[in-house]
């Protein structure tokens, strides 16, 4: 995972955006092995920058990198829909590592 908020300056605003890159594994005791890898930005336009509007761009962007997630294992679910049935629970990780 990589997540970095930095300023982005122009002629006459402000703006913290912060960015995450997150890869998100998935494996079943079936055999199913998937990797995603996700990238979500969040900003907060401001004419004049103080630390909350840095907050703020990074709560921003985790909520799209939650949302973003859980849409995916549910899209993977309802791709294959016997995945947990007769199986223990599939796992899920992120990981921290950052891959090329």
């Amino acid at each position: 995972m990589q997540f970095f908020v930095e300023p982005k300056l122009d002629a006459f605003e402000f703006t913290p955006e912060a960015d995450i890159a997150v890869t998100l594994h998935v494996t079943t005791p079936s055999g199913l092995l998937a990797d995603r890898r996700f990238y979500f930005k969040g900003g907060e336009p401001r004419w004049i920058g103080f630390d909350d509007t840095f907050q703020d761009a990074a709560e921003a962007a985790t909520k799209k990198a939650v949302a973003g997630m859980v849409a995916a294992i549910v899209e993977l679910l309802d791709r294959y829909p016997g995945l947990g049935a007769s199986a223990p629970p599939a796992a899920v990780s992120m990981s921290t590592a950052v891959r090329p």
